[in-house]
C-alpha cells in the first residue's frame, strides 16, 4: 500500500540523512579551516610586507648616511691638497 510505511524503511531514510549530515558538517569543517589557513598565511603576508618596508627604510637610511660621509671625505681631501697645494 503507498501508506504503508515499514519500519526498516524509516531506519534506512534516518542512516542515510545522517550519513549525509555527516559529510556536510565534515565538508564545513574543511572549508572553516581553508578559512582560517588563509587568513594565518595573509596576516603572515602582511607581517613579512612590513618588515620589508621597514629594511628598505634603514637601508635607504644607511645609503644616505654612506653618502653623506663620502661627500664629507672628499671635501676634507679637497680642502687639505689645496692647503698643501696653495700654502
Amino acid at each position: 500500500m503507498p501508506g504503508d510505511a515499514s519500519i526498516g524503511r524509516i531506519f534506512l531514510n534516518a542512516a542515510v540523512l545522517l550519513v549525509e549530515a555527516a559529510i556536510l558538517i565534515t565538508i564545513a569543517e574543511v572549508i572553516l579551516k581553508a578559512f582560517y589557513t588563509s587568513d594565518a598565511a595573509t596576516k603572515s603576508a602582511l607581517d613579512a610586507q612590513q618588515k620589508a618596508e621597514e629594511l628598505r627604510v634603514e637601508q635607504a637610511r644607511m645609503d644616505a648616511e654612506v653618502a653623506a660621509r663620502k661627500m664629507s671625505e672628499k671635501n676634507v681631501s679637497c680642502a687639505s691638497w689645496k692647503r698643501a697645494c696653495c700654502a
